[in-house]
């Protein structure tokens, strides 16, 4: 089931800069966090237009893929 709910790409982004946010939250590591704002208003957009798109029953095709991973 590929739904290409998100572009590809995204998910790494996320996953970095969640890392950045621990590292600091919670490490006090202070790592710099650089902030591109055309990329910012990008991913903004973006995920709203995901928002958007997602119904009813893709939400819940895509909680049964994640529980059975």
């Amino acid at each position: 089931m590929k739904k290409n709910i998100i572009r590809l790409g995204i998910s790494k982004i996320l996953k970095n800069d969640k890392e950045l946010r621990i590292d600091n939250q919670y490490y006090l590591k202070n790592r710099l966090v650089e902030v591109n704002l055309d990329k910012l208003s990008d991913f903004i957009l973006t995920m709203r237009g995901v928002l958007d798109r997602l119904d009813t029953q893709t939400i819940m095709d895509i909680r049964k893929k994640i529980n059975y991973l």
